[in-house]
């Protein structure tokens, strides 16, 4: 999956890890959606990136598809 969920105390860390910039593809954003949820439960939240970027940006092969809502 592009996005660990895991927690520390009472906060939520989702952790963007989609090599190698961490790019916002569907899979990806459905990932933050998800977590964000669950961390609503959680109380906090911090998103975060793996390795050297927390996000690149939009996955552009991803414009005008199905997979860009």
């Amino acid at each position: 999956m592009a996005v660990t969920y895991t927690t520390r105390d009472d906060i939520a860390i989702l952790t963007l890890d989609n090599p190698p910039v961490n790019g916002l593809r569907h899979s990806t954003r459905e990932g933050m959606v998800e977590g964000i949820g669950r961390a609503n439960e959680d109380g906090s939240i911090v998103v975060i990136g793996a390795g050297k970027a927390f996000s690149g940006g939009a996955d552009i092969t991803e414009f005008n598809t199905p997979k860009v809502t």
